[in-house]
C-alpha cells in the first residue's frame, strides 16, 4: 500500500474515532436516561424505547470499533 492510501485511511480511522466518542457519549446519556428512570416509567413505551435505543447505539459503538479494528490490521 503506498503513502497516500494510508494517509487517507489513517483520516477516516481519525474520523470515525470522532463519530465514535460522539455515539459513545449519546449511548451513555441514554442509558442514564433509561437507569434513572421510576421502574413504574421503564416498563412504559417511553422506557421501551429509552432502553432500544440504547441498545442500538450500542451496537452501533461496536460495529465501528470493528470497522476501527479492520481499519488498523489493514494498516499493518
Amino acid at each position: 500500500m503506498n503513502k497516500q492510501k494510508r494517509t487517507e485511511i489513517t483520516e477516516v480511522y481519525e474520523e470515525l474515532n470522532n463519530l465514535l466518542s460522539r455515539l459513545e457519549t449519546l449511548r451513555d446519556e441514554e442509558q442514564d436516561y433509561y437507569d434513572n428512570m421510576p421502574e413504574s416509567f421503564k416498563d412504559a413505551e417511553k422506557g421501551q424505547a429509552a432502553d432500544a435505543a440504547a441498545n442500538a447505539l450500542s451496537s452501533a459503538v461496536d460495529c465501528i470499533s470493528d470497522v476501527m479494528s479492520n481499519l488498523e490490521d489493514s494498516l499493518s
